[in-house]
């Protein structure tokens, strides 16, 4: 993923034997990620230790509460409150029902690939909560980082083609 239209200050971008700085702007950064199984899995990895990927980097704890969140602002359940999407989210059959017809995920940044953290000026601490709307095709994540704010928001449309096919060809932060 790249992440486009930021800005890497000239005077944190180093360079070794001339080599030029990365462009302004190009940074691309290593994710994994895990699909979640809501009724085996849960909705909630709490307390789950989340680090930056890199042998200095920091943890947090996420808390029930912080994920949901940021659940109630994706997909199959937005518009909920966050009270009640956790006192919901211990039926199974409630959290079955409501997922049906979407694909949960966690992505995580792990590290950058052609710039350093300090290059960047960016934080990849924090994770994704992702999902995918199979009907549409959809996919709609909110970054979390207790250490960041706003939280980021990726939005990625499916674009149509004359064929009636579609594909996920672009995506922007909001």
């Amino acid at each position: 993923m790249r992440a486009h239209g930021v800005a890497i200050p000239a005077s944190t971008a180093s360079t070794a034997a001339g080599a030029p700085p990365p462009p302004v702007g190009d940074v691309t950064t290593f994710f994994s990620g895990s699909i979640l199984h809501p009724i085996l899995d849960g909705l909630f990895c709490s307390p789950s230790p989340t680090g930056s990927g890199s042998a200095g980097g920091g943890e947090f704890h996420v808390t029930r509460a912080s994920e949901a969140e940021s659940w109630v602002q994706l997909g199959p359940f937005k518009g909920l409150a966050k009270g009640e999407l956790l006192e919901c989210a211990k039926s199974r059959t409630w959290v079955e029902e409501r997922t049906r017809g979407w694909v949960l995920f966690r992505w995580k940044e792990r590290d950058f690939v052609n710039v350093t953290a300090k290059e960047s000026s960016l934080s990849i601490s924090g994770f994704y909560h992702v999902v995918l709307n199979r009907q549409t095709g959809e996919v709609e994540g909110l970054y979390h980082d207790p250490a960041a704010t706003p939280h980021q928001r990726l939005v990625l449309s499916p674009a149509d083609n004359d064929r009636g096919a579609f594909g996920l060809g672009s995506f922007a932060y909001r």
